[in-house]
């Protein structure tokens, strides 16, 4: 997409998120634990979109669910842009 790179997010679990965590990488590595790599916080619900004006090829996304409490669920399956 022109001008940046558009992240896609669906909840799964049985529960709503309240919060998404979406990391970015583009080096392939990425450390949940450092803030560097956490590139935005979007409401949560069923579906969320979110754009990286930042974005480009070769980037890879990872997303996190939070709950109201600041639970964690494990990180998503990556995508990479292509």
């Amino acid at each position: 997409r022109p001008g940046g790179v558009e992240v896609r997010l669906v909840g799964t679990g049985r529960h709503e998120p309240f919060l998404f965590a979406i990391f970015r990488t583009s080096d392939g590595q990425v450390s949940f634990d450092d803030a560097r790599n956490l590139v935005a916080v979007v409401p949560g619900g069923r579906q969320a979109r979110w754009t990286d004006p930042d974005g480009k090829k070769g980037d890879q996304y990872y997303a996190v669910a939070v709950d109201r409490v600041g639970r964690t669920s494990k990180p998503s399956h990556g995508f990479r842009v292509v």
